[in-house]
């Protein structure tokens, strides 16, 4: 299935297990699918940062697509097939990046073969485009492939950031740009490109929803007005951060016998889970979101070589960091 719209709700980027020896390890990726869908997550990112999606493959001179991008394809295809093992309509949706439009469509291409239902396409990196070049890009790519898109806005790690208008000028002409993930924690910025797609939903068919990329203040996006959030910490804590996300939006029942309202129990989950966000960002990201999964017994393996691993001193701050979520240890 393709996506017609993005569905309010919390999102998992996960996490890319690897064998000691740095290949993927395809037993645990389906552990990792099964608990995102045991727990309600309402849909999962492969491929994306946090699944080290530019570590993916082997770039050969010479080398046909199907060699360069083979990893890439199986990590969608085994997510996918796990969660229709599963008997889920879970969205499996593709990280999709280049620097140019036509790798983008690439990847794109081969997402959509291999039965991705959406794509997360982030802005190119380093080359600082203007706006009128990232709409370029963005239309280059939605109009030359048949995988939904989602906008990729994160501006500390491209170096670019998607204006409000250029939101709405994307969403409101092109409606297989479904939705922009915006990592920011600007809460001005964030009702701008809310405003912005709302603009936009008057005249498309299907509703373009804007979803927060920065956990510690997805709660405060939610308020004003992002649809839910894309997250790495509910790679730690997905039913627990579903629950948070669901609460916010209104979407989770609340027994008014409670004595805490539905949105300060939201409020409270959101402070609650704070550190946990910021330690999954301490020492980059995904490093110390394995890190972290290593600590709690739910280890993933390491990162690719090339992304460095952490020093013993960062461990242990990160241990430290755990304390007040001692519970999250497995206990086998």
């Amino acid at each position: 299935m393709t996506l017609e719209q993005v569905q309010p709700g919390a999102y998992t980027a996960i996490v890319t297990p690897r064998q000691v020896d740095y290949s993927i390890d395809f037993d645990k990726l389906k552990e990792v699918v099964t608990q995102q869908i045991s727990a309600g997550i309402t849909g999962i990112i492969v491929m994306g940062t946090t699944g080290e999606g530019d570590y993916i493959g082997e770039f050969k001179a010479g080398a046909s697509d199907s060699e360069q991008f083979g990893q890439y394809v199986s990590m969608i295809a085994h997510a996918v097939k796990q969660r229709d093992t599963l008997k889920s309509s879970t969205p499996i949706i593709a990280g999709i990046k280049g620097q140019q439009a036509g790798e983008a469509k690439l990847r794109a291409t081969l997402a959509f073969a291999y039965q991705a239902d959406a794509g997360l396409l982030v802005t190119p990196a380093y080359a600082k485009p203007r706006q009128n070049g990232l709409i370029h890009f963005y239309e280059e790519v939605a109009q030359n492939t048949s995988l939904p898109l989602i906008l990729y806005d994160v501006p500390s790690r491209t170096g670019v950031s998607l204006e409000p208008e250029t939101i709405f000028h994307l969403a409101a002409n092109n409606p297989t740009l479904i939705g922009l993930k915006a990592a920011t924690s600007d809460m001005g910025r964030m009702r701008a490109y809310v405003q912005a797609a709302q603009r936009a939903n008057e005249t498309r068919e299907h509703p373009f929803h804007v979803l927060s990329g920065d956990d510690a203040t997805t709660y405060n996006a939610i308020k004003v007005g992002a649809q839910g959030g894309i997250a790495v910490v509910s790679n730690i804590i997905p039913q627990d951060w579903g629950e948070m996300v669901g609460l916010a939006l209104g979407l989770r029942p609340w027994d008014k016998g409670h004595l805490l309202s539905r949105d300060e129990a939201a409020a409270g989950f959101a402070e609650k889970w704070k550190p946990l966000c910021d330690a999954t960002m301490a020492y980059g990201n995904p490093m110390s979101t394995k890190a972290i999964l290593g600590i709690i017994g739910r280890g993933v393996g390491p990162v690719h070589p090339q992304l460095g691993q952490l020093e013993p001193a960062e461990i242990a701050d990160l241990e430290q960091r755990l304390k007040p979520y001692s519970h999250l240890k497995s206990k086998d």
